[in-house]
């Protein structure tokens, strides 16, 4: 990404911590020599275990810690938390007051919504009714000479998508209907609701 970079801190086990603490080693076989480049930055402790003893022209008996050695748990943790510290990792940052409340007020008003849909599909089937409503308003869209349009659009702009043509078509039609969809919903929930009430009162009167 242009512009952008981080710091890569190396949190990794060495031998002096891992001996500090005392982690728990292994020993392995390895089966080639070491890159010429590594062996410089060994400390003698380090060259000890890494090289290792050898015992024929390509195997090597030596020794390795890795941080899954630092038992129990509890320690292995204290080690990172540790490490992070010293490396200048501070604790969670609080954000300012004012940025806690335009987070809440957002996640306040998508509950708020979440119920509210709750409500609607309790009183009302939504698929069904979204299932009447298409049924109801395809017509208005027109689907049958979809070759027509995307052929007139081409002669203006050979560049064209037919996807985007139809697309366009689908969403001015989408916007011509709109009132009157609303208005054959807002009908739907009123004579769901008035049947929900009537419910209610024939149930409480057999109670």
């Amino acid at each position: 990404m242009p512009g952008y970079s981080v710091e890569v801190v190396d949190l990794g086990l060495t031998v002096a911590d891992a001996e500090e603490i005392s982690a728990s080693g292994e020993e392995f076989i390895r089966n080639k020599g070491l890159d010429s480049w590594l062996e410089p930055l060994l400390s003698g402790r380090e060259e000890e275990l890494f090289v290792g003893e050898q015992l024929s022209p390509k195997s090597w008996r030596c020794r390795r810690y890795e941080i899954n050695g630092v038992r129990p748990v509890s320690a292995r943790i204290a080690y990172i938390e540790a490490k992070l510290r010293q490396n200048g990792v501070r604790p969670k940052v609080m954000p300012p007051t004012n940025h806690l409340r335009d987070e809440l007020a957002v996640r306040r008003d998508d509950d708020i919504g979440l119920w509210v849909s709750v409500a609607i599909d309790e009183v009302v089937d939504r698929h069904s009714l979204v299932d009447e409503m298409t049924r109801r308003f395809r017509s208005a869209y027109e689907i049958e000479e979809p070759r027509f349009w995307v052929e007139e659009r081409l002669e203006d702009d050979r560049c064209a998508s037919w996807r985007g043509v139809l697309g366009g078509h689908v969403d001015r039609v989408g916007w011509e209907v709109r009132d009157e969809i609303k208005a054959a919903v807002g009908r739907s929930l009123t004579d769901a609701e008035g049947a929900t009430s009537e419910s209610d009162l024939e149930k409480g009167g057999n109670a």
